[in-house]
């Protein structure tokens, strides 16, 4: 024996809304018994119809028995074979679902499956009913039978009428026919053609989808490899530019100093002056403790724009190459976007403009900006592109490793 346990819920111009009940289902060895349960009704209806709902050869109903509704509530028990149900040739594994109708007072419905018919839902489906079914079945075949022998005798007094009297109406007939077989002919042979075509389409597009993802692999590849070998000739630049500018530091500087030492040691003493410097170079750095700075303080007034890369294209045609900047495209591609800076200075009311690319302040990545032709680097922030900056111009110490800003160039406006 099997059982089971079914939902019931109210269906309203097929939509599915609240629970009403349960259906309590047995599976004995040749009959099948049903124990339904409903609550909260509102049917002025008192009885209502059981179907069972039936898929083979399209969804009907089998009528099973009725429900009675005693103050809103109903307990009804139903029995009905498992095989052959209501005289039909359906079965208990055929019901895909119990429907319970009230008429136009309510419709309850439990699915026993995933899928939901439009049929069902909104109280569509075919009613069986085997008595009817017959009566229905059998005149069907009678009428037809005498259709049938009325159409063959009355088509056979047409042939001899129309052969005795006129034979261009048998010509004109098999003209006809001829005309509709070339016509049959040429659809089906324009279907294959589209098939033909179609199918040929799906393996090109197939062929372009499989070219396509190739190219896209091999284009990552050799973007993956244009970075690192970029990143690489990076370092190994800027290391080597340090190295040489730490050198140069290192000789200038101690040829400085030696030649400060021995002025200030013996006044009276011939200084001997170096082959890279003339005299007057090596005054100067003689005296430079003694000097100070006296150029004319001004004010800048900065404003900071974030840009598109394609948006260079706007200004004047000789500041286009810089599309093509390495180093600019390795920033851009980064942070997505560019830097736009204006400057007007107080003292000759001049206007300039910068163009910046994002990064990090390093001192490699300060050498490769500087071969890029991107040497300033100014730190800024979030409110610095919110409203116009004012300050002294001045000379600002170097900053931080590891600070955030861009890498200035002068642009030709």
């Amino acid at each position: 024996m099997k059982r089971f346990v079914t939902y019931l819920y109210e269906y309203n111009q097929g939509e599915k809304s609240k629970n009403v009940g349960f259906i309590r289902v047995d599976l004995r060895s040749n009959e099948v018994q049903m124990d339904i349960r409903m609550r909260n009704l509102n049917c002025s209806s008192e009885k209502g119809d059981v179907y069972l709902l039936i898929n083979k050869q399209g969804i009907f109903g089998i009528n099973i028995g009725e429900v009675k509704i005693i103050n809103g509530q109903s307990e009804s028990r139903l029995r009905f074979p498992i095989m052959n149900i209501a005289e039909s040739s359906a079965g208990f594994d055929d019901i895909i679902g119990i429907a319970i109708s009230f008429g136009t007072d309510g419709y309850f419905l439990s699915n026993w499956q995933d899928e939901e018919y439009e049929e069902v839902t909104n109280q569509h489906f075919r009613i069986f009913s085997p008595k009817e079914q017959q009566k229905i079945e059998q005149t069907t075949i009678n009428v037809q039978n005498h259709l049938n022998h009325k159409e063959e005798s009355f088509h056979k007094e047409k042939i001899i009428e129309n052969a005795k009297t006129n034979q261009k109406v048998c010509e004109e007939m098999l003209h006809t026919e001829t005309n509709k077989t070339k016509e049959t002919y040429t659809e089906k042979v324009d279907v294959q053609i589209n098939k033909i075509q179609e199918a040929d389409r799906e393996k090109a597009n197939i062929e372009i989808n499989k070219i396509e993802e190739a190219y896209e692999k091999n284009t990552g590849i050799e973007v993956n490899k244009i970075e690192k070998a970029y990143q690489e000739n990076t370092s190994t630049e800027a290391n080597k530019i340090e190295e040489a500018d730490r050198e140069n530091n290192n000789t200038e500087t101690n040829k400085i100093q030696e030649i400060y030492q021995k002025q200030h040691t013996d006044k009276n003493s011939i200084i001997p002056i170096s082959e890279s410097y003339s005299s007057e170079q090596v005054q100067t750095f003689c005296n430079m403790p003694q000097l100070k700075a006296k150029n004319q303080q001004f004010s800048v007034k900065q404003s900071f724009r974030k840009i598109e890369l394609n948006e260079i294209r706007t200004f004047p045609s000789s500041n286009w190459y810089l599309c093509n900047n390495s180093f600019l495209l390795h920033g851009f591609f980064n942070y997505r976007y560019l830097v736009i800076k204006k400057e007007l200075y107080s003292d000759t009311e001049k206007e300039k403009y910068y163009l910046g690319v994002p990064g990090v302040f390093e001192r490699p990545e300060k050498v490769m900006a500087m071969l890029f032709g991107f040497p300033i680097f100014e730190q800024l922030t979030d409110e610095m592109f919110e409203q116009e900056q004012i300050y002294i111009e001045e000379r600002k110490p170097e900053p931080r490793s590891g600070t955030f800003g861009c890498w200035f160039t002068l642009l030709d406006i």
